[in-house]
């Protein structure tokens, strides 16, 4: 009997060796944003869910929303930034600013000596 080829060998089955994945060393370096719905209205009327996870942690925060309009999906990603940090790996961000139709500047964070 032939066992199945994992997912990984399927995908690589002809391209040679693949690659490594990547090691995520510290929170909040790579996150991943998902929309769940629509769902059944609930009592003060969200029918959505934005889930945002971080992979390094598995942390996730699920945002209930009552729109997917883009301005209502940005501000709750602004409230979450604004609350966490901007992710090392994003382009998300690039997406929320050009959203907000405001430039986002990065910067490092101030260590007082």
């Amino acid at each position: 009997m032939q066992s199945l080829p994992n997912d990984r060998q399927a995908q690589t089955k002809g391209k040679g060796t693949p690659s490594p994945l990547p090691t995520i060393t510290k929170p909040f370096l790579r996150t991943a944003m998902d929309l769940v719905g629509p769902l059944p209205k609930s009592s003060e009327g969200h029918r959505w869910l934005l889930a945002i996870t971080d992979y390094g942690s598995r942390y996730t925060e699920e945002i209930p929303l009552q729109s997917t309009k883009s301005p209502v999906i940005a501000d709750e990603v602004a409230k979450f930034v604004l609350s966490y940090g901007i992710p090392d790996e994003s382009w998300q961000i690039k997406e929320l600013s050009s959203c907000l139709k405001k430039k986002i500047v990065l910067s490092t964070e101030y260590k007082a000596k």
